[in-house]
């Protein structure tokens, strides 16, 4: 068998031999062979290992793990077709929740501003989180702040590690990973007539926070939830969770307490057949847990029923009244 092996300068070397040269085509078409597969799949500059480049236009230097929220693409497939498919790049600015809530950049470098550099969009890295409760395990960006992320129940960060306390601390955090479902209570009443209502934000003993208010959308009108202090001061109102909906930036609810529909009371003066039946001791029949929307004071009479003081009366709610509300569906027999 032939030997290769390197020849001295000047040195004659003669024809090469058959295994010489078939050793040469062979590597000269490997070589080929894997500048075609890489010319067939070129790998994305900059999305390597959750990666991306980033241009500051914050308007102001930023240091290493920092947080940018995306705004933008550097490279439009109009500019550079070929330069879009292989170079992902991001023009990124100050964060503002509304805007780029899970649409953040952490950096890996410091950059001027109007600089290019690295920045992480999936995996995990450092940074400095304003942690609210030193219980959270979730974290968002936070408004006109690059130097943090906010923690919070919900986000797309996941914290993986924080020192200990509250305020600004540093951690481990993972991105790539959300929890978007919040715990909420109704600030204000949600009735089928709106698609929306104020609402506190719960921890996950479902305390309310009254410094955290944001909007729950019930695009279907699926639900009516009472308002907190209602029917009473004190009285919690309809608490539930509501879900991130990315495409239209809303909390839209999943569940909601259900509020009562079906009510025993008793007559509070006798009637004699009009159109309203005033009552008292009011009691939730079902379902279990159901909220009253505010205090009831008389039921629809629709069937023009006469009763004693004090007659036992059942009654339901009935969205399809004029004015939604409690229709008496069952009371004493009257006696004269």
């Amino acid at each position: 068998m032939a030997i290769l092996k390197h020849v001295q300068p000047g040195e004659p070397i003669g024809p090469p031999s058959a295994t010489v040269r078939n050793a040469m085509i062979d590597a000269a078409l490997d070589f080929q062979r894997r500048s075609a597969s890489q010319t067939a799949r070129p790998q994305m500059s900059g999305s390597n290992y959750g990666t991306v480049w980033v241009r500051n236009d914050s308007g102001a230097d930023v240091n290493r793990y920092n947080v940018l929220g995306i705004d933008d693409v550097i490279i439009t497939p109009t500019d550079n077709l070929d330069e879009f498919k292989t170079r992902v790049a991001f023009s990124c600015i100050t964060p503002a929740v509304a805007d780029h809530f899970g649409k953040f950049v952490i950096l890996l470098e410091p950059l001027k501003d109007g600089a290019i550099g690295r920045g992480l969009i999936d995996g995990v890295c450092p940074v400095q989180i304003n942690m609210l409760d030193a219980g959270h395990k979730w974290a968002d960006v936070k408004d006109s702040d690059e130097a943090v992320l906010q923690s919070g129940g919900y986000g797309y960060a996941q914290i993986l590690w924080a020192d200990s306390g509250t305020g600004t601390v540093w951690a481990i955090i993972r991105v790539g990973v959300a929890q978007l479902v919040r715990r909420f209570e109704l600030k204000d009443a949600l009735t089928p007539a709106s698609t929306s209502a104020t609402a506190y934000a719960c921890d996950e003993d479902w305390a309310e926070d009254t410094s955290v208010e944001f909007e729950v959308y019930d695009p279907l009108k699926r639900f009516r939830g009472r308002a907190i202090d209602t029917p009473t001061s004190g009285d919690k109102g309809s608490q539930g969770e509501a879900r991130f909906c990315p495409d239209n930036g809303h909390w839209e609810i999943v569940w909601m307490q259900p509020h009562a529909l079906v009510i025993s009371c008793l007559a509070s003066a006798a009637n004699d057949g009009t159109s309203a039946i005033s009552v008292d001791t009011v009691t939730v029949a079902q379902p279990t847990g159901g909220l009253l929307m505010a205090a009831v004071t008389s039921v629809a009479n629709v069937h023009l029923w006469k009763c004693n003081d004090n007659a036992n009366i059942d009654a339901i709610w009935d969205e399809s009244l004029a004015t939604p509300g409690w229709k008496a569906i069952q009371v004493d027999c009257y006696v004269p």
